[in-house]
């Protein structure tokens, strides 16, 4: 469970950005994945208390790794969707 609040578009963002690089070939796409979450921490987001930018980049990346939602259903499916077509059409 996370220990901070990420606003559900944010997860959708990276969590969509995971799967494009994933399904584009990248073997590295957790690595990729941590590397934008990263820059999105440290330019977008504001430290309290004891928190590091480590910290919140980790917590966000296991939210998006690890959450469900309807928006990534809809966008696993469609991309399945199209594959099937293609290759009907190959």
């Amino acid at each position: 469970m996370s220990k901070f609040y990420w606003d559900s578009e944010t997860i959708e963002h990276f969590k969509i950005e995971s799967a494009l690089n994933a399904l584009s070939g990248d073997r590295n796409f957790v690595e990729t994945t941590y590397l934008s979450i990263s820059e999105f921490v440290k330019s977008d987001c504001d430290l309290e208390n004891d928190e590091t930018y480590a910290d919140l980049t980790i917590d966000l990346l296991e939210a998006v790794l690890t959450s469900k939602s309807n928006e990534w259903k809809k966008f696993h499916e469609a991309y399945h969707l199209d594959k099937t077509m293609q290759n009907q059409h190959e």
